[in-house]
């Protein structure tokens, strides 16, 4: 899962949709807060929070990157 998030966060820095990022880096941030999610099983993970999770990190990312 985490290389093709990699590639995914990858192409979009070659298109110019992303800052440039180390793709593993930016997976790994993502996927982070995922795995706290489910193991910890406290609350269910939704679209919804992925959807913040994201919408947080790459706000971070184009925040530090200009």
């Amino acid at each position: 899962m985490r290389a093709t998030l990699q590639q995914v966060v990858d192409h979009a820095v070659a298109r110019g949709e992303l800052p440039p990022v180390d793709g593993y880096f930016l997976a790994e941030m993502l996927t982070g807060p995922v795995h706290l999610y489910v193991s910890r099983g406290l609350h269910p993970f939704t679209r919804a929070e992925a959807e913040r999770i994201t919408d947080v990190v790459l706000a971070g990312l184009r925040h530090t990157a200009g």
